[in-house]
């Protein structure tokens, strides 16, 4: 069997590299995993400016939509004002038809009682 020889030195100049790129590694994880972690955050803010845009676009949306049936309810309220002048309009020459046949009334009997007393 062939002898193995240890140096000494050699196992300690080893071990001493070992621990150096042990380190260098740990270094380099710690690194990397931050960049990961700003990535990660990085994404986040990304997320929730979309996610703020998207309801901002709803809002507004939605803006429109009650301006938009504002103005048709003053539209409608617009149109039942109208409808009820036009009401009171034709219930005026209604009454007014009626008067206008009083008044055919009280000439009728004006005429009468003049050639009554004739």
């Amino acid at each position: 069997m062939a002898a193995v020889m240890v140096n000494t030195p050699d196992l300690l100049s080893l071990k001493e590299q070992f621990a150096e790129r042990l380190s260098a590694c740990k270094e380099l994880d710690n690194f990397f995993c931050e960049g990961a972690r700003v990535i990660d955050q990085d994404a986040d803010v990304s997320r929730l400016h979309k996610l703020t845009a998207s309801l901002k676009e709803l809002f507004d949306k939605i803006r429109l939509r009650e301006i938009s049936e504002k103005s048709q309810m003053a539209g409608w309220d617009m149109a039942i004002e109208i409808g009820h002048l036009l009401a009171t309009a034709v219930g005026a020459v209604n009454e007014a038809h009626g008067l206008v046949e009083g008044a055919d009334r009280v000439i009728e009997r004006r005429a009468a009682r003049l050639r009554f007393s004739e």
